[in-house]
């Protein structure tokens, strides 16, 4: 099972594939068989769009804004997030509009 359905992950906004575990407390590369590995429970993402208004997919690179639209992806199987991992130094990638 891979990091982006594990409920410590929070990947970044641009790269999916990179993110934060809350539970190592660093930034990991999404990888196969970690020991620490828990799974994104569907109650959580419910919560997400209801108290937050949305939860993303990964998959389908979309936000979900509806307890339905969250459903059809969640028992799709895709990699369904309630947010993303703090990026301190994304400013610094992005050019100035002069």
């Amino acid at each position: 099972m891979s990091c982006l359905t594990c409920k410590h992950y929070e990947p970044h906004a641009l790269y999916p594939y990179v993110g934060y575990c809350k539970e190592e407390k660093s930034v990991v590369l999404d990888r196969e068989g970690c020991e620490r590995r828990s799974n994104l429970d569907y109650a959580s993402l419910k919560g997400g769009v209801v108290e937050a208004g949305w939860v993303y997919c990964i998959t389908c690179r979309e936000p979900i804004y509806s307890l339905e639209d969250l459903d059809r992806h969640f028992s799709g199987g895709h990699a369904v997030v309630s947010g993303f991992m703090d990026d301190q130094v994304s400013l610094e990638e992005s050019h100035a509009a002069d």
